[in-house]
């Protein structure tokens, strides 16, 4: 079975309702394996368009491999997410990105437990 690539999805606003700027980076952690697929725990960084919308470096969609597809192992793994944005206090959480995330894409607030 092959790994399933998730995008990950946001809308982030300031208070005054204008899109917010900043950036979140995922980062396993530790490696996952996939049959012969390895992916290891390396820094990946999402930032916020013009449109305070998350996307990644190239300004296309943010995608993560899920990391309880049935064959990965090991079991237990998350992703550490470090959020930071402009004007508010750097938070960071940990979450399974799920493979069963309807149409392939799942919202950051859904995984936030914030």
């Amino acid at each position: 079975m092959a790994l399933t690539t998730i995008t990950i999805t946001g809308t982030f606003t300031r208070p005054n309702g204008e899109p917010d700027q900043g950036t979140i980076t995922a980062t396993l952690s530790e490696v996952i394996q996939n049959g012969t697929t390895i992916i290891e725990p390396t820094p990946i960084l999402g930032t916020l368009n013009t449109e305070g919308k998350l996307v990644n470096e190239s300004l296309l969609p943010f995608t993560l491999v899920a990391n309880n597809d049935t064959a990965t192992e090991p079991a237990g793994s998350t992703y550490n997410f470090l959020v930071q944005l402009d004007n508010a206090p750097v938070r960071s959480f940990s979450a399974v990105v799920p493979h069963t995330a309807v149409e392939g894409k799942i919202d950051l607030s859904v995984l936030d437990p914030a």
